[in-house]
């Protein structure tokens, strides 16, 4: 697998570290495991509500085909029915990596303030056990 190069822009480290943060958080609390031969067999999503940066967010897990999770981050309590969010898929079935996206949408992040972004930016969090995967 080829290394992966993150742009270093305030967003996209923002959005980074706002989705390894629900992934940890979703290990954390057995919504899912790294494990593809022990891989959910569920078919319905789960969501759990997760707190961040003085916000909640709404945590939801798809589970795909392939052992792929889907994960859906979305902050709650924005008024312009705008939700910033992070969504990722974790592969599990040829290791287990986040995909990236090549491109953060700026509309991803565009309900955030400057100073959440910034403590988003600023945070200090790393994969669980897991890594990042080609650019999709």
């Amino acid at each position: 697998m080829r290394a992966v190069k993150l742009s270093r822009s305030r967003r996209a480290v923002a959005w980074r570290n706002l989705a390894v943060y629900v992934v940890n958080t979703a290990l954390e609390r057995g919504l899912l495991t790294l494990d593809y031969a022990a891989a959910d067999a569920r078919s319905a999503d789960i969501t759990a509500a997760v707190e961040m940066i003085g916000r909640q967010f709404e945590l939801t897990l798809s589970y795909c085909s392939f052992g792929e999770v889907k994960i859906d981050a979305r902050a709650k309590g924005y008024e312009r029915g705008r939700w910033p969010r992070a969504v990722v898929w974790l592969e599990r079935r040829q290791g287990c990596w986040l995909q990236v996206p090549g491109f953060i949408s700026r509309d991803s992040f565009a309900d955030f303030t400057l100073s959440e972004q910034q403590e988003l930016a600023a945070m200090t969090v790393e994969p669980a056990g897991y890594g990042f995967g080609p650019v999709v």
